[in-house]
């Protein structure tokens, strides 16, 4: 699946996305309890909240350097997305590995100087970062487009589509952009 877009939801008590597909399709919704200590991100087949698609699960409960699990509907792992703390200061850096800990991608913002801007106050910039691979190969995109509700459009090839749904979410929710 090439491009996902995910479009932000309204929504008192939780954070909730929409993620479709390029020819318009929901791929699923996504439902994240605001205030829990230990994140997790539920992204679920449909509304009505029966069955997963996948989940995002933080492995501490406070962590500078955390690393989220992301399992299938059936619970077996997928991959782990990675931040990377102390590199993560300046600009926003994570790391993808498949099940089996090997390295898959790195997703890494992509203006230095918009990223410190941010940093120095809530000033409304477009978001945009780049995936590579282990050898340097750029492999992707992800880009925050500007408007009323947070959308944001994920473009990547070669990683399986689960990752990319939750490290997209993860880009949004977790890093509170």
């Amino acid at each position: 699946m090439p491009r996902l877009t995910i479009t932000q939801k309204i929504h008192p008590i939780s954070n909730r996305d929409v993620i479709t597909a390029d020819d318009g399709t929901e791929l699923c919704h996504v439902k994240a309890k605001k205030f829990r200590l230990r994140e997790e991100l539920v992204l679920w087949k449909d509304d009505s909240e029966h069955q997963s698609y996948a989940r995002v699960k933080a492995r501490s409960v406070i962590d500078f350097a955390g690393a989220y699990d992301v399992f299938d509907d059936a619970g077996e792992l997928v991959g782990t997305l990675r931040r990377s703390g102390l590199r993560s200061l300046l600009r926003v850096r994570w790391e993808i590995v498949d099940a089996h800990e090997q390295p898959i991608a790195t997703v890494t913002e992509d203006r230095l100087l918009l990223a410190v801007l941010r940093r120095l106050g809530d000033i409304p910039v477009p978001l945009r970062f780049t995936f590579t691979t282990p050898d340097g190969t750029v492999i992707g995109h992800h880009r925050r487009r500007m408007g009323v509700r947070d959308r944001y459009e994920v473009d990547v090839t070669g990683v399986d589509t689960r990752l990319i749904a939750a490290i997209g979410v993860s880009l949004d929710l977790l890093e509170e952009r």
